[in-house]
C-alpha cells in the first residue's frame, strides 16, 4: 500500500475496516489508535499554530495511525480471503 500522506487517509481506512467483516470473532478494530488519532488532532487544533514543530509531529503521528489502519484492513482482508478459500475447498 502506498505511503499515507493525508489526514483523510485514516478516516477512509477506518471506514473501510468497519465495512469489512471480521469472520473469526476476535476484535481487531482500531481501538485505542482511533482515540489517539482524535487526541492528536485536538492537540493540533489547540497548539499547532503556535509551533511548526508540533504541527509537524502531529502530522507524523497521524501518518503512523493511517499506516496502522492500513495494516489492519490488509490483515482482515487476507483473513477473509483465506476463509473463503477454505470454504471453497470443502
Amino acid at each position: 500500500m502506498p505511503l499515507m500522506r493525508q489526514r483523510s487517509d485514516f478516516e477512509s481506512l477506518a471506514s473501510l475496516l468497519e465495512l469489512t467483516p471480521e469472520l473469526k470473532g476476535a476484535q481487531s478494530g482500531l481501538g485505542s489508535v482511533g482515540i489517539y488519532y482524535k487526541l492528536v488532532g485536538k492537540v493540533s487544533q489547540l497548539f499547532g499554530r503556535l509551533s511548526p514543530a508540533l504541527a509537524a509531529w502531529v502530522e507524523q503521528e497521524r501518518v503512523l495511525c493511517a499506516r496502522y489502519a492500513a495494516v489492519m484492513v490488509e490483515r482482515r482482508l487476507e483473513a477473509n480471503l483465506a476463509q473463503a478459500a477454505s470454504l471453497r475447498s470443502c
